[in-house]
């Protein structure tokens, strides 16, 4: 199974922004998510247009893929 962690932002302009990280650790809290995001927030690395301005959401996203082999 696959696993993403999803954090999703809105900007000053009242659009979303989504950050993609795989394989989040196994152990990881609620609280450690939230003080990435803010720390994302705070830190303003990223060039978006009207900046990141609130944490929206974030889900951990789990896959699973299974191939199809044709005989």
């Amino acid at each position: 199974m696959d696993k993403i962690l999803q954090m999703n932002f809105r900007t000053g302009l009242g659009r979303s922004m989504r950050i993609t990280l795989e394989d989040p650790r196994e152990d990881i809290t609620p609280e450690d998510i939230k003080n990435v995001m803010n720390l994302i927030i705070s830190k303003d690395i990223f060039n978006v247009e009207g900046g990141l301005e609130q944490i929206a959401s974030a889900y951990i996203v789990t896959t699973q893929t299974q191939q199809v082999v044709f005989e």
